[in-house]
């Protein structure tokens, strides 16, 4: 039988670590996905609160639709970690 060495609680411990940290992004993508689709808007935004928003096409409809910055930067910024381009 194999003895369990520092090394190897070491890894287990690490493991875990990564696995709590995954989970915890994905759950965390899924919230701001939630709230991005909540809040997000068909209609123009105001011209006042137009640097709040961020416009894109929805692929069903071809029509643009206004997503809130804050959610919409934060989820990228988590999706894409080394930026969308692969650079940040």
């Amino acid at each position: 039988m194999k003895s369990v060495t520092d090394y190897d609680r070491w890894v287990a411990v690490i493991d875990a670590t990564e696995q709590a940290c995954r989970e915890y992004r994905w759950r965390r993508l899924n919230e701001l996905l939630e709230a991005m689709g909540a809040k997000a808007r068909t209609d123009e935004p105001p011209a006042a609160e137009a640097d709040q928003w961020l416009m894109a096409i929805d692929q069903d409809t071809n029509r643009p639709r206004w997503f809130p910055r804050a959610e919409t930067e934060e989820y990228h910024a988590m999706r894409f970690p080394q930026g969308v381009y692969g650079h940040a």
